[in-house]
């Protein structure tokens, strides 16, 4: 089964409570980037079924926070917006780099990009410069796909893959309802809304891809296609089934 491995060059995820912002122009960051694609490029360059290389999920890059590359920033003031610019773009470059030396065979897709509000569309377009698809990683409706992540393939020329999609129903670990955004009735109402997504999604030229997100059920992470005994929620998983084998390739090529 195809597949995206997963780096983690920084700690700076958005939901991590205890983040640490490397010092991107330094020896030692250079170096540990070197090691970790060292450590795994030189041996999955030619392995088929790999895509290519993703970084950390929502990487909280703009939040002025102790210790943050945003600290004592207003992003407001240009000269302020462009000493974070100047180390984003170092961070792009490092770590790209630090694949291609080790493997020039297999895409690179960079971080998993959150909502516009946390991702203005300057950071986007210095992504276009460095990574070969964009990864956007939230759940989403067919308007946004329309509205924003077409404003961001123009931005950053680059096709866009959505990594992290879901709907949600209330299982025996979950309790959701009407109020949040990504809410169903049922599982298979859920399996029914990744189809229309998925259909609308997929017509779409700039996306290249939609990643459902989770697999397993837990007590951890309350979302998945099978439930915390490993069982399938088959109301859900045979709608996606049904258009991941009858549909998908039929509509990505009716365009």
């Amino acid at each position: 089964m195809p597949y995206i491995y997963n780096f983690q060059f920084s700690e700076i995820e958005s939901f991590n409570r205890k983040p640490k912002y490397p010092d991107v122009f330094s020896k030692e960051f250079t170096e540990w980037v070197d090691y970790l694609a060292r450590s795994v490029c030189v041996d999955m360059r030619d392995e088929l079924l790999l895509l290519g290389y993703a970084d950390v999920p929502v990487p909280a890059m703009t939040i002025d926070r102790p210790g943050s590359w945003a600290e004592g920033l207003d992003l407001e003031k240009l000269e302020d917006r462009a000493k974070l610019e100047k180390i984003i773009r170092q961070y792009f470059k490092v770590t790209t780099e630090a694949i291609r030396r080790y493997d020039r065979n297999h895409l690179i897709f960079g971080p998993r990009f959150d909502k516009p509000a946390r991702t203005p569309d300057w950071i986007i377009k210095i992504a276009g410069e460095y990574f070969d698809v964009l990864l956007c990683n939230r759940f989403l409706s067919s308007e946004i796909v329309e509205k924003d992540l077409a404003r961001w393939h123009k931005l950053s020329r680059r096709p866009i893959l959505i990594s992290d999609l879901g709907f949600l129903a209330s299982t025996k670990l979950l309790r959701v309802g009407p109020e949040a955004p990504s809410y169903v009735v049922n599982q298979r109402a859920r399996g029914e809304a990744y189809q229309r997504f998925a259909e609308h999604a997929i017509k779409l030229p700039y996306i290249v891809g939609v990643h459902w997100c989770g697999f397993l059920e837990n007590r951890v992470r309350k979302s998945g296609i099978k439930n915390y005994l490993d069982e399938p929620y088959w109301d859900c998983v045979n709608a996606m089934k049904e258009f991941n084998q009858k549909h998908l390739y039929s509509t990505a090529l009716s365009n």
